[in-house]
Protein backbone atom coordinates (compact mmCIF):
# COMPACT_ATOMS: atom_id res chain seq x y z
CA UNK A 1 0.00 0.00 0.00
CA UNK A 2 1.19 3.38 -0.49
CA UNK A 3 1.15 6.12 1.74
CA UNK A 4 1.88 8.98 -0.72
CA UNK A 5 -0.47 8.08 -4.00
CA UNK A 6 -4.07 7.78 -3.10
CA UNK A 7 -7.19 7.68 -5.37
CA UNK A 8 -8.45 10.93 -3.76
CA UNK A 9 -8.03 14.34 -5.26
CA UNK A 10 -7.77 17.22 -2.97
CA UNK A 11 -10.21 20.17 -2.51
CA UNK A 12 -8.26 23.33 -3.98
CA UNK A 13 -7.35 25.84 -1.81
CA UNK A 14 -8.53 29.32 -1.98
CA UNK A 15 -7.01 32.43 -0.75
CA UNK A 16 -7.92 36.08 -0.40
CA UNK A 17 -6.39 39.92 0.13
CA UNK A 18 -6.53 42.05 2.69
CA UNK A 19 -5.11 44.80 3.19
CA UNK A 20 -2.44 44.38 0.71
CA UNK A 21 -1.85 41.12 2.11
CA UNK A 22 -2.47 37.35 1.36
CA UNK A 23 -4.24 34.78 3.36
CA UNK A 24 -5.47 31.61 2.97
CA UNK A 25 -8.98 30.61 3.25
CA UNK A 26 -9.02 27.26 5.31
CA UNK A 27 -11.53 25.07 4.43
CA UNK A 28 -14.57 25.09 6.93
CA UNK A 29 -14.48 28.53 8.14
CA UNK A 30 -16.20 31.38 6.95
CA UNK A 31 -14.12 34.51 5.54
CA UNK A 32 -15.60 36.43 8.55
CA UNK A 33 -14.29 33.99 10.69
CA UNK A 34 -10.76 33.80 9.42
CA UNK A 35 -10.61 38.30 9.10
CA UNK A 36 -11.43 38.27 12.97
CA UNK A 37 -8.66 36.00 13.61
CA UNK A 38 -6.43 38.58 11.69
CA UNK A 39 -7.95 41.70 13.00
CA UNK A 40 -7.71 40.03 16.74
CA UNK A 41 -4.08 39.55 15.89
CA UNK A 42 -4.29 35.95 16.17
CA UNK A 43 -4.44 34.36 12.28
CA UNK A 44 -0.55 32.73 12.10
CA UNK A 45 -1.34 31.36 16.13
CA UNK A 46 -4.49 30.11 15.09
CA UNK A 47 -3.69 28.42 11.54
CA UNK A 48 -0.62 26.18 10.65
CA UNK A 49 1.37 29.08 8.34
CA UNK A 50 4.39 28.06 6.66
CA UNK A 51 6.75 29.99 8.15
CA UNK A 52 5.46 29.36 12.19
CA UNK A 53 3.69 25.79 12.91
CA UNK A 54 4.20 23.76 15.52
CA UNK A 55 5.35 20.70 13.44
CA UNK A 56 6.76 21.56 9.86
CA UNK A 57 4.88 18.76 8.19
CA UNK A 58 3.31 19.47 4.64
CA UNK A 59 -0.61 19.47 4.62
CA UNK A 60 -1.91 15.84 5.24
CA UNK A 61 -3.86 16.12 2.00
CA UNK A 62 -0.89 16.91 0.05
CA UNK A 63 -0.27 13.08 0.46
CA UNK A 64 -3.38 12.16 -1.34
CA UNK A 65 -2.55 12.97 -5.04
CA UNK A 66 -4.71 11.44 -8.39
CA UNK A 67 -6.05 11.63 -11.55
CA UNK A 68 -9.47 10.61 -10.15
CA UNK A 69 -12.00 13.14 -10.60
CA UNK A 70 -14.64 11.44 -8.96
CA UNK A 71 -13.60 11.61 -5.38
CA UNK A 72 -11.41 13.64 -3.19
CA UNK A 73 -11.38 15.24 0.17
CA UNK A 74 -11.99 18.38 1.89
CA UNK A 75 -9.97 19.13 4.30
CA UNK A 76 -10.72 21.19 7.69
CA UNK A 77 -7.91 21.76 9.88
CA UNK A 78 -8.80 22.17 13.31
CA UNK A 79 -7.79 25.34 14.67
CA UNK A 80 -8.11 25.33 18.61
CA UNK A 81 -7.95 28.66 18.81
CA UNK A 82 -11.13 29.14 16.72
CA UNK A 83 -13.13 27.51 18.93
CA UNK A 84 -11.90 29.85 21.87
CA UNK A 85 -11.53 33.14 20.33
CA UNK A 86 -14.41 33.16 17.37
CA UNK A 87 -16.56 30.57 16.87
CA UNK A 88 -19.50 29.67 19.72
CA UNK A 89 -21.45 26.53 20.20
CA UNK A 90 -24.33 28.00 17.82
CA UNK A 91 -21.81 27.87 15.02
CA UNK A 92 -20.86 25.37 12.51
CA UNK A 93 -18.12 24.65 9.81
CA UNK A 94 -18.94 26.59 6.37
CA UNK A 95 -19.62 23.90 3.71
CA UNK A 96 -19.23 25.22 -0.19
CA UNK A 97 -22.10 23.61 -2.14
CA UNK A 98 -20.34 21.42 -4.79
CA UNK A 99 -18.74 19.92 -1.65
CA UNK A 100 -21.95 19.17 -0.14
CA UNK A 101 -23.46 17.97 -3.12
CA UNK A 102 -20.46 15.58 -3.72
CA UNK A 103 -20.64 14.47 -0.16
CA UNK A 104 -24.75 13.93 -0.80
CA UNK A 105 -23.41 11.66 -3.46
CA UNK A 106 -20.51 9.81 -1.53
CA UNK A 107 -17.91 11.21 -3.66
CA UNK A 108 -16.04 13.26 -1.23
CA UNK A 109 -14.47 12.06 2.31
CA UNK A 110 -14.39 15.01 4.79
CA UNK A 111 -11.38 14.88 7.01
CA UNK A 112 -11.39 16.94 10.59
CA UNK A 113 -7.68 17.09 10.92
CA UNK A 114 -5.85 17.65 14.44
CA UNK A 115 -2.96 19.00 13.34
CA UNK A 116 -1.78 20.41 16.75
CA UNK A 117 -1.32 18.20 19.48
CA UNK A 118 -4.39 18.26 22.12
CA UNK A 119 -7.49 18.81 19.88
CA UNK A 120 -9.06 15.48 19.76
CA UNK A 121 -13.56 15.71 19.69
CA UNK A 122 -13.93 16.36 23.65
CA UNK A 123 -18.04 15.69 24.07
CA UNK A 124 -19.60 18.87 24.88
CA UNK A 125 -16.88 20.72 24.16
CA UNK A 126 -17.63 24.32 21.53
CA UNK A 127 -15.85 21.67 18.61
CA UNK A 128 -18.39 19.10 19.25
CA UNK A 129 -21.28 21.16 19.19
CA UNK A 130 -19.87 22.85 15.76
CA UNK A 131 -19.31 19.68 14.15
CA UNK A 132 -22.90 18.27 15.80
CA UNK A 133 -24.40 21.88 14.52
CA UNK A 134 -22.82 21.31 11.19
CA UNK A 135 -23.94 17.71 10.39
CA UNK A 136 -27.67 18.54 11.35
CA UNK A 137 -27.39 21.77 9.05
CA UNK A 138 -26.21 20.35 6.14
CA UNK A 139 -27.80 16.21 6.84
CA UNK A 140 -24.60 15.17 6.20
CA UNK A 141 -23.48 11.58 5.99
CA UNK A 142 -21.63 10.52 9.08
CA UNK A 143 -19.70 7.60 7.17
CA UNK A 144 -18.27 9.95 4.76
CA UNK A 145 -16.28 11.83 7.93
CA UNK A 146 -13.61 11.08 9.52
CA UNK A 147 -11.56 12.51 12.64
CA UNK A 148 -7.46 12.43 12.18
CA UNK A 149 -6.63 12.73 15.65
CA UNK A 150 -2.71 12.73 17.39
CA UNK A 151 -4.17 10.47 20.37
CA UNK A 152 -4.41 7.04 20.93
CA UNK A 153 -7.54 4.88 22.13
CA UNK A 154 -9.59 7.67 21.04
CA UNK A 155 -13.47 6.70 21.01
CA UNK A 156 -15.86 7.60 18.32
CA UNK A 157 -17.92 10.90 18.74
CA UNK A 158 -21.03 11.66 16.79
CA UNK A 159 -20.78 8.47 14.56
CA UNK A 160 -17.66 9.74 13.21
CA UNK A 161 -14.76 7.35 12.69
CA UNK A 162 -11.33 8.37 14.32
CA UNK A 163 -7.97 7.69 12.68
CA UNK A 164 -5.00 7.86 14.92
CA UNK A 165 -1.72 9.67 13.55
CA UNK A 166 0.51 10.56 16.06
CA UNK A 167 2.97 13.48 14.54
CA UNK A 168 5.00 14.27 16.95
CA UNK A 169 6.67 10.65 17.55
CA UNK A 170 6.49 10.06 13.72
CA UNK A 171 7.62 13.55 12.27
CA UNK A 172 10.65 15.94 12.98
CA UNK A 173 9.58 18.85 14.94
CA UNK A 174 11.27 22.42 15.21
CA UNK A 175 14.39 21.07 17.33
CA UNK A 176 17.56 20.52 15.42
CA UNK A 177 19.31 17.19 14.50
CA UNK A 178 22.58 16.88 15.51
CA UNK A 179 24.43 14.03 13.22
CA UNK A 180 27.54 14.54 14.42
CA UNK A 181 26.02 14.33 18.69
CA UNK A 182 24.19 10.86 17.22
CA UNK A 183 27.37 9.47 15.68
CA UNK A 184 28.88 10.17 18.67
CA UNK A 185 26.45 8.77 21.26
CA UNK A 186 26.12 5.62 19.20
CA UNK A 187 30.27 5.36 19.83
CA UNK A 188 29.60 5.38 23.10
CA UNK A 189 27.21 2.76 22.91
CA UNK A 190 30.54 0.64 22.07
CA UNK A 191 32.48 1.55 25.34
CA UNK A 192 31.88 2.50 28.28
CA UNK A 193 32.33 6.47 28.73
CA UNK A 194 31.53 8.73 31.67
CA UNK A 195 29.35 11.57 31.50
CA UNK A 196 29.26 14.72 33.22
CA UNK A 197 25.80 14.07 35.15
CA UNK A 198 23.40 11.01 35.84
CA UNK A 199 19.94 11.81 35.16
CA UNK A 200 18.38 14.50 33.09
CA UNK A 201 14.55 16.55 33.30
CA UNK A 202 13.90 19.43 31.18
CA UNK A 203 10.85 21.00 32.63
CA UNK A 204 8.88 23.99 31.62
CA UNK A 205 5.37 25.00 32.57
CA UNK A 206 5.13 24.76 36.23
CA UNK A 207 2.24 21.67 36.23
CA UNK A 208 1.61 19.90 39.51
CA UNK A 209 3.34 16.88 38.86
CA UNK A 210 6.44 18.79 37.16
CA UNK A 211 6.36 20.97 41.13
CA UNK A 212 5.90 17.96 42.64
CA UNK A 213 8.82 16.50 41.45
CA UNK A 214 10.78 19.80 41.23
CA UNK A 215 10.19 20.02 45.53
CA UNK A 216 11.39 16.30 45.90
CA UNK A 217 14.42 16.76 43.98
CA UNK A 218 15.08 20.48 46.38
CA UNK A 219 14.12 18.26 49.57
CA UNK A 220 16.73 15.98 49.02
CA UNK A 221 19.70 17.91 47.34
CA UNK A 222 19.04 15.99 43.82
CA UNK A 223 20.52 19.10 41.87
CA UNK A 224 24.10 18.63 41.90
CA UNK A 225 24.83 15.47 40.30
CA UNK A 226 21.79 15.60 37.90
CA UNK A 227 20.97 17.89 34.64
CA UNK A 228 17.74 19.78 36.19
CA UNK A 229 16.19 22.67 34.26
CA UNK A 230 13.25 24.49 35.15
CA UNK A 231 12.40 27.10 33.67
CA UNK A 232 9.58 28.97 35.42
CA UNK A 233 9.54 31.32 38.29
CA UNK A 234 7.62 31.62 41.73
CA UNK A 235 5.06 33.71 40.60
CA UNK A 236 4.31 30.80 38.11
CA UNK A 237 4.45 28.14 40.15
CA UNK A 238 1.88 29.81 42.77
CA UNK A 239 -0.54 30.83 39.51
CA UNK A 240 -0.29 27.04 37.98
CA UNK A 241 -0.28 25.91 42.19
CA UNK A 242 -2.50 28.36 44.34
CA UNK A 243 -3.34 26.21 47.05
CA UNK A 244 0.38 24.35 47.19
CA UNK A 245 3.03 26.16 48.60
CA UNK A 246 5.84 24.26 47.23
CA UNK A 247 9.80 25.57 48.86
CA UNK A 248 11.16 25.18 45.81
CA UNK A 249 9.87 27.99 43.86
CA UNK A 250 12.37 29.90 45.76
CA UNK A 251 15.05 29.00 44.07
CA UNK A 252 14.07 29.36 40.65
CA UNK A 253 15.06 29.57 37.94
CA UNK A 254 17.25 26.28 37.61
CA UNK A 255 19.09 26.85 34.53
CA UNK A 256 22.54 24.52 34.30
CA UNK A 257 25.29 25.72 32.88
CA UNK A 258 26.34 23.10 30.02
CA UNK A 259 27.82 23.98 26.68
CA UNK A 260 29.75 26.49 25.03
CA UNK A 261 26.98 27.92 22.29
CA UNK A 262 27.39 30.91 20.86
CA UNK A 263 30.51 33.27 20.12
CA UNK A 264 32.28 31.12 22.95
CA UNK A 265 30.14 31.75 25.27
CA UNK A 266 28.35 28.87 27.94
CA UNK A 267 25.06 28.87 27.17
CA UNK A 268 21.76 27.79 29.69
CA UNK A 269 19.78 24.86 29.45
CA UNK A 270 16.93 27.97 29.20
CA UNK A 271 18.39 29.77 26.63
CA UNK A 272 18.66 26.58 24.61
CA UNK A 273 15.36 25.36 25.09
CA UNK A 274 14.20 28.99 23.82
CA UNK A 275 15.94 28.33 20.53
CA UNK A 276 15.25 24.73 20.33
CA UNK A 277 18.68 23.97 20.48
CA UNK A 278 18.12 21.54 23.16
CA UNK A 279 19.41 18.62 21.25
CA UNK A 280 23.28 19.96 22.50
CA UNK A 281 22.14 18.02 25.79
CA UNK A 282 21.88 14.92 24.71
CA UNK A 283 25.55 13.56 25.36
CA UNK A 284 25.27 15.15 29.07
CA UNK A 285 23.54 12.41 30.75
CA UNK A 286 23.02 9.10 30.57
CA UNK A 287 18.68 8.94 30.59
CA UNK A 288 15.66 11.24 30.36
CA UNK A 289 12.80 11.65 32.88
CA UNK A 290 10.09 13.08 30.64
CA UNK A 291 6.99 14.60 31.93
CA UNK A 292 4.15 14.69 29.54
CA UNK A 293 1.12 17.37 29.63
CA UNK A 294 -1.27 15.22 29.77
CA UNK A 295 -1.78 12.94 32.55
CA UNK A 296 -5.11 11.55 33.41
CA UNK A 297 -7.40 10.98 30.39
CA UNK A 298 -10.85 10.04 32.13
CA UNK A 299 -11.68 8.60 28.85
CA UNK A 300 -8.37 6.47 28.44
CA UNK A 301 -6.47 8.06 25.57
CA UNK A 302 -2.84 8.88 25.38
CA UNK A 303 -1.08 11.71 23.43
CA UNK A 304 2.74 12.05 22.76
CA UNK A 305 4.07 15.20 22.44
CA UNK A 306 7.30 15.95 20.63
CA UNK A 307 9.31 15.24 23.82
CA UNK A 308 9.47 11.65 23.06
CA UNK A 309 11.48 12.48 19.60
CA UNK A 310 14.72 13.19 21.11
CA UNK A 311 15.78 10.30 23.40
CA UNK A 312 14.94 8.13 20.45
CA UNK A 313 17.03 10.40 18.18
CA UNK A 314 19.49 10.74 20.37
CA UNK A 315 19.49 6.73 21.90
CA UNK A 316 18.66 7.82 25.44
CA UNK A 317 16.56 5.19 27.89
CA UNK A 318 13.69 7.24 28.88
CA UNK A 319 11.17 7.03 32.20
CA UNK A 320 7.82 8.30 30.46
CA UNK A 321 5.58 9.97 32.87
CA UNK A 322 2.47 10.54 30.77
CA UNK A 323 -1.22 8.70 30.99
CA UNK A 324 -1.37 5.41 32.15
CA UNK A 325 -0.77 2.59 29.68
CA UNK A 326 1.49 5.14 27.51
CA UNK A 327 4.22 2.60 27.55
CA UNK A 328 2.17 -0.16 26.34
CA UNK A 329 0.88 2.16 23.48
CA UNK A 330 4.82 2.42 22.46
CA UNK A 331 5.16 -1.36 22.85
CA UNK A 332 2.00 -1.66 20.15
CA UNK A 333 4.26 1.06 17.71
CA UNK A 334 7.51 -1.58 17.86
CA UNK A 335 9.50 0.54 20.29
CA UNK A 336 11.09 -0.97 23.27
CA UNK A 337 11.53 0.28 26.91
CA UNK A 338 13.64 -0.57 30.03
CA UNK A 339 11.72 -3.41 32.05
CA UNK A 340 15.30 -5.10 32.29
CA UNK A 341 17.24 -2.67 33.98
CA UNK A 342 14.02 -1.30 36.44
CA UNK A 343 10.39 -1.01 37.45
CA UNK A 344 8.25 0.35 34.43
CA UNK A 345 5.13 -0.85 36.78
CA UNK A 346 4.49 3.10 37.25
CA UNK A 347 2.91 3.07 33.73
CA UNK A 348 0.11 1.41 35.29
CA UNK A 349 -0.83 3.81 38.03
CA UNK A 350 -3.86 5.40 37.48
CA UNK A 351 -3.43 7.69 39.83
CA UNK A 352 -1.04 10.74 38.62
CA UNK A 353 -0.21 11.33 42.29
CA UNK A 354 0.36 7.67 43.16
CA UNK A 355 2.33 7.77 39.93
CA UNK A 356 4.43 10.95 40.83
CA UNK A 357 5.23 9.21 44.39
CA UNK A 358 6.69 6.14 42.34
CA UNK A 359 8.42 8.47 39.62
CA UNK A 360 10.32 10.62 42.33
CA UNK A 361 11.54 7.73 44.01
CA UNK A 362 12.50 6.06 41.02
CA UNK A 363 14.60 9.25 39.74
CA UNK A 364 16.30 8.97 43.15
CA UNK A 365 17.49 5.61 43.08
CA UNK A 366 18.63 6.00 39.17
CA UNK A 367 20.79 9.08 40.42
CA UNK A 368 22.08 6.95 42.73
CA UNK A 369 23.88 4.92 40.73
CA UNK A 370 27.51 5.14 39.77
CA UNK A 371 29.04 6.62 36.67
CA UNK A 372 30.87 3.52 36.25
CA UNK A 373 27.36 1.43 36.29
CA UNK A 374 25.27 4.03 34.05
CA UNK A 375 28.31 3.79 32.02
CA UNK A 376 28.19 0.32 31.66
CA UNK A 377 24.64 0.03 31.40
CA UNK A 378 24.32 2.17 28.46
CA UNK A 379 26.25 -0.30 26.75
CA UNK A 380 23.91 -3.17 27.79
CA UNK A 381 21.12 -0.95 26.51
CA UNK A 382 22.54 -1.08 22.94
CA UNK A 383 20.10 -3.06 20.97
CA UNK A 384 17.58 -1.25 22.17
CA UNK A 385 18.55 2.24 22.42
CA UNK A 386 19.51 1.39 18.45
CA UNK A 387 16.36 -0.39 17.70
CA UNK A 388 14.17 2.59 18.87
CA UNK A 389 16.56 5.27 17.15
CA UNK A 390 16.00 3.55 13.98
CA UNK A 391 12.34 2.64 13.79
CA UNK A 392 11.26 6.46 14.86
CA UNK A 393 13.82 7.49 11.49
CA UNK A 394 11.92 4.32 9.57
CA UNK A 395 8.44 6.21 10.82
CA UNK A 396 9.84 9.75 9.80
CA UNK A 397 11.50 8.87 6.30
CA UNK A 398 8.90 6.82 5.28
CA UNK A 399 5.67 8.94 6.77
CA UNK A 400 4.56 5.60 8.33
CA UNK A 401 2.10 7.82 10.40
CA UNK A 402 -0.13 8.23 7.65
CA UNK A 403 -0.93 4.46 7.18
CA UNK A 404 -3.66 3.97 9.14
CA UNK A 405 -5.49 7.04 7.09
CA UNK A 406 -3.93 5.72 3.87
CA UNK A 407 -6.03 2.26 4.22
CA UNK A 408 -8.99 4.46 5.62
CA UNK A 409 -9.54 6.17 2.44
CA UNK A 410 -8.51 3.17 0.72
CA UNK A 411 -11.51 1.49 1.37
CA UNK A 412 -13.56 4.83 1.02
CA UNK A 413 -12.43 5.05 -2.74
CA UNK A 414 -13.09 0.62 -3.07
CA UNK A 415 -17.07 1.66 -1.87
CA UNK A 416 -17.80 4.63 -3.71
CA UNK A 417 -15.55 5.23 -7.07
CA UNK A 418 -17.86 3.69 -9.05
Amino acid sequence: MSIVNVNLNTYPKKFFNYKGNVYEHFNGYSEENILKTIKLGIYEKVFPVPHKTIYPVSDIISHFKSNDKNLFAYHIFVAPGIFTDVLSDTDSFEIPQDVLDASHNNKVLIILDSFIEHTSIKKDSTLHKVLQNTIKKYKLKTENICSVVNTFNTKSILGIDVITRNIPVAVEPLYETDDIKIQENIKTLMAPIQRPYKCMALLRKPRRSRCQFAEFIYQNNLLQENLISFNSTKEKVEQYNPNIDFKFKHSLPWQNKVEEFENNKVASVNHLLKLFHNNKLYNKAYCEFIFETELDSPSGEVIFTEKLNKPFKYLYPFIFFGEPNSLEILHDLGFKTFDKWWDESYDKIIDSDERIVYINNLFKDLSGWSHKKWSNTLVEMKDILLHNHNLYFKIHNNHLCYSELSAYVDQFVAKNDK
